[in-house]
């Protein structure tokens, strides 16, 4: 949701994020542009916004510009992913001279385009991604060109991983500059994303993981959170609209626009318990349309009757709003703080906390 409009990109990086799931345009298309004399730019536009200026796509790009943050930040210039794809791990080849050779050549005859390859120094084992629908028949036909390897042992499994996603880091800015992998892999682990398997080519312009597709989204936004393309999300629970509670709400309803424009990290409270012992929470009535949303002290005060709760300063200088009421922001749902979780969790958002008040 926090996506935006890239105002310039490469010619390189527009063939990169093409390749990893752009739908505007398509890797060849941009050729002619590269190959002419001199080179001609490229303009995206939406013919349903004339006014807007779109993308320009050219010899270099904004993630080369001096107007970001840090080294790391100006890296990347977007991210990008491939849904339904499945892994292949053919493993236990050490040894076997133009085994490498034989495999590939099996999967072109058999008509399968492999979209990405990992492979260890060691020879072991070699890692290809192609398309869902076509992993059955890669199988089938590597099985068979390898009967004898499989029988003897040389080979001692071939599996398949599906449904998984590519994401992949685009950006001419990585090259030559230390700490983006760290950040890209420190990101998805903190999204709590499983990774399965990882290829970089030497250019340094792309970075691509494979993961779950259950996890794609979430790594995703972990990752554009990561290199300050957008805020970071974070979900919150609250329990106990006491003194402390009360101020709690008032704190983080005052603060969060300095968090988002000084820290890029966004609170959003999604439900709040009266009390450990209360058998209704009060959560947002949008949760899956909105994600920019928050439970505010006048919302809460809406959903729970409009008054001030007990402990609550008579002079609060968060004035009750009358506009704000439970049919546009809040609602009332039961289950108390056992059911908490089910507002704050999210496989999307790989950030979440509960204040016990």
């Amino acid at each position: 949701p926090h996506a935006h409009v890239i105002s310039e990109v490469s010619y390189n990086e527009a063939m990169e994020l093409a390749y990893f799931g752009a739908k505007v345009i398509h890797p060849k298309c941009v050729l002619p542009a590269i190959i002419s004399e001199p080179h001609i730019p490229i303009y995206i536009r939406n013919t349903f916004n004339p006014s807007f200026p779109g993308s320009r796509i050219y010899t270099s790009s904004t993630s080369t510009s001096t107007s970001a943050r840090s080294v790391c930040d100006k890296a990347v210039s977007g991210f990008s992913s491939i849904e339904r794809i499945a892994m292949i791990n053919v493993e236990g080849m050490a040894g076997n001279q133009g085994f490498a050779r034989r495999l590939f050549a099996t999967l072109e005859v058999c008509g399968v385009s492999l979209i990405l390859i990992s492979q260890a120094s060691s020879d072991h084992t070699i890692t290809f991604a192609c398309a869902a629908t076509q992993a059955d028949d890669a199988k089938h036909a590597i099985e068979e060109e390898f009967q004898r390897e499989l029988r003897q042992k040389h080979i001692s499994s071939i599996d398949i991983k599906a449904p998984c996603s590519i994401i992949a880091a685009v950006g001419d800015g990585m090259s030559q500059t230390a700490g983006v992998s760290g950040r890209f892999f420190t990101a998805l682990g903190e999204a709590r994303i499983n990774i399965l398997a990882i290829s970089q080519g030497c250019s340094e312009r792309n970075i691509s993981a494979v993961v779950w597709q259950k996890d794609s989204t979430r790594a995703l936004r972990g990752v554009h959170a990561a290199f300050r393309l957008s805020h970071t999300t974070v979900y919150v629970g609250l329990v106990g609209m006491n003194d402390v509670g009360d101020s709690l709400l008032k704190l983080l309803e005052s603060q969060r626009s300095r968090l988002r424009d000084e820290f890029e990290i966004d609170l959003q409270v999604r439900a709040v318990a009266d009390s450990g012992s209360s058998l209704d929470l009060i959560t947002l009535k949008n949760l899956d349309e909105k994600y920019t949303d928050s439970i505010t002290i006048q919302a809460y005060n809406a959903a729970t009757g409009g008054a001030l709760l007990l402990g609550a300063p008579a002079s609060s200088s968060v004035a009750f709003d009358s506009s704000c009421t439970k049919e546009t922001l809040t609602a009332v749902q039961s289950g108390g703080i056992a059911a908490i979780p089910d507002y704050v969790k999210s496989d999307d958002i790989p950030h979440s906390i509960i204040f016990d008040c």
